[in-house]
C-alpha cells in the first residue's frame, strides 16, 4: 500500500537494514532496490551463518555500491555477488559529516567567546577525549598526570576536555571526583560561559586543567578547537563517532574495541589512527604528537578526503543508467 500510494519507482536501502518483505515488493518495482554505503558488519566478519543469510538477500539488489575496495572483495568473495553489481562509491555519511564541520568553521565557532577555548600566545597540546565513558576518561586523566611531570622537547601547555557520552549530574559528579584523586582543577563548561569573556587568568584564579563538557550537542563543534582527539568507547563496549574529529584532520587515538565502526577499521588499516589500552600508552602518543605539532592530523584528513564524493558518484551513475534507460 506505502509503494502504491507514493508511485515508488526507485528504492535505496542504507548499509545494513535487510528486511525480506520491503526487498520483495521494492524489487519488483520498475527501478528495483540499490544499496548504498555497503559494506560487511562485524556479525558478517565473524559468522558462517550471517553470511548465508544475507547473500540470499543480497539478490534482491539491482545495484550495491560498496564503500572501499576492500568491501568490493568480501562481496564477491563471501556473498557471491556478481562484479558487474557493484560499484566502488565510499560512503555518503563521510560528506554529510564533512559538510557539517565545514559549515561550523565557516559560520565561526560560538565556543570561540568562551574566554577558555581562546587561543592564548602559548603553545598548547589540547586533547579532547568524545563520548567519554569512566574507562576513557580514567586513560586520560592518568596520561595528562604523565604529562605534568614530562620534559618537552618546548614549552607546551597540555590540556584536556571531556565530554561524556551521557553527561548526567551523578555522572559528572563522579568525574570530578576522579579530577581531584588525580590533583586537577576541573571545570565545567556552564561554568565558564557563565563567566563570559573574562579570562579566568585575570582574576587571579589558574586556569583548569580540565574541562569537562555538561551541555549536549556540543561534541562536533568542540572537536574544532582541540588538537588532538580521543574518541570514547573503545575501551569498554563499542567506539563511538571517529569521523566528526577527523573532519578537523585531529590525530585520532582510541580503545581496541573498534570493529563494530567501519570508519575506525578503515582508519587503523591504513595507518591513521592509534590504538590505545592505557594512560601510558595514551601519554607516549599525546607527547609524540605535542612535540611533533600534530602533524599526523594530516593523515587523518587526507584519509578522510579519500572517502569523499560518495553521492556525486552514486548520482552520476544513477543518471548513466537513467541514460541507458532512454535510449
Amino acid at each position: 500500500n506505502i509503494f502504491d500510494q507514493l508511485s515508488v519507482r526507485k528504492s535505496f536501502l542504507v548499509r545494513h537494514e535487510f528486511w525480506p518483505s520491503f526487498l520483495m515488493v521494492a524489487a519488483s518495482e520498475e527501478g528495483g532496490v540499490s544499496l548504498i554505503n555497503a559494506s560487511p558488519s562485524l556479525r558478517d566478519r565473524q559468522s558462517r551463518l550471517s553470511r548465508c543469510v544475507k547473500k540470499a538477500m543480497l539478490k534482491f539488489f539491482h545495484r550495491i555500491y560498496v564503500v572501499s575496495e576492500a568491501d568490493f572483495k568480501f562481496f564477491t568473495k563471501y556473498f557471491a555477488v556478481s562484479s558487474d553489481k557493484l560499484l566502488i562509491a565510499g560512503d555518503s555519511k563521510y560528506d554529510r559529516v564533512y559538510e557539517r564541520s565545514q559549515e561550523a568553521l565557516n559560520k565561526g565557532s560560538a565556543l570561540e567567546k568562551v574566554a577558555y577555548f581562546q587561543h592564548g600566545p602559548e603553545p598548547f597540546s589540547r586533547l579532547i577525549v568524545g563520548s567519554a565513558w569512566e574507562p576513557d576518561y580514567k586513560v586520560a586523566l592518568s596520561a595528562l598526570s604523565v604529562l605534568r611531570s614530562h620534559k618537552f622537547k618546548h614549552y607546551v601547555k597540555p590540556e584536556l576536555i571531556i565530554a561524556l557520552h551521557e553527561p548526567s549530574e551523578e555522572a559528572l559528579l563522579k568525574l570530578e571526583s576522579a579530577c581531584q584523586v588525580q590533583g586537577f582543577a576541573s571545570v565545567r563548561f556552564s561554568q565558564l560561559a557563565a563567566e563570559g569573556a573574562k579570562r579566568s587568568e585575570d582574576s587571579g584564579r589558574p586556569c583548569p586543567a580540565v574541562v569537562l563538557i555538561d551541555s549536549v550537542g556540543l561534541l562536533s563543534e568542540l572537536y574544532s578547537l582541540a588538537n588532538l582527539a580521543m574518541v570514547g568507547g573503545g575501551l569498554h563496549h563499542k567506539i563511538h563517532n571517529v569521523l566528526e574529529p577527523a573532519c578537523y584532520g585531529l590525530p585520532l587515538a582510541f580503545g581496541p574495541r573498534y570493529k563494530n565502526s567501519g570508519e575506525a577499521i578503515l582508519m587503523v588499516d591504513d595507518h591513521c589512527a592509534t590504538i590505545v589500552e592505557s594512560g601510558k600508552e595514551l601519554a607516549g602518543w599525546w607527547i609524540r604528537q605535542a612535540e611533533s605539532d600534530h602533524k599526523d592530523g594530516q593523515k587523518v584528513s587526507d584519509h578522510l578526503k579519500g572517502y569523499l564524493g560518495a553521492t556525486d558518484k552514486i548520482m552520476c551513475d544513477l543518471l548513466r543508467e537513467q541514460a541507458d534507460d532512454v535510449r
